[in-house]
């Protein structure tokens, strides 16, 4: 007895029909490439980079941010003033514009005391 005669007589005989496998595996990875795709296409595009900040006074900070999203979208952005400690010192929400899909947006923070820091802490569509 030859060795695949011995293996067949212990585990069966192997698949002879491969074409059920190759038509499985097509079908797995036409599945997986259409939900990256979907996934890819449908998200929404929001991003927004910290540019710079400047302190006016004791009672003002600026702060200088990028914004990019899709065009239509109402997007508002939260805006922190931080003190030495960390502890947030001023804070304000700013409405971007809804035409514009890449903005470059300057506002200035009322501060309860003199910042040494201020940053976009978050953005969000509406």
């Amino acid at each position: 007895m030859t060795n695949s005669e011995l293996l067949n007589s212990r585990y069966g005989q192997p698949a002879q029909n491969k074409k059920i496998v190759w038509v499985l595996a097509i079908t797995g990875l036409v599945a997986i490439v259409s939900f990256a795709a979907w996934v890819a296409f449908t998200q929404e595009r929001l991003t927004y980079t910290d540019v710079g900040f400047s302190v006016k006074d004791q009672w003002h900070t600026e702060v200088t941010f990028d914004v990019e999203k899709n065009a239509g979208e109402d997007v508002s952005c939260e805006l922190q003033a931080l003190n030495q400690q960390y502890g947030i010192v001023g804070w304000k929400t700013v409405s971007i514009p809804t035409q514009e899909s890449s903005v470059r947006i300057s506002s200035t923070i009322n501060t309860t005391e003199e910042a040494v820091t201020a940053l976009v802490y978050n953005c969000e569509i509406q």
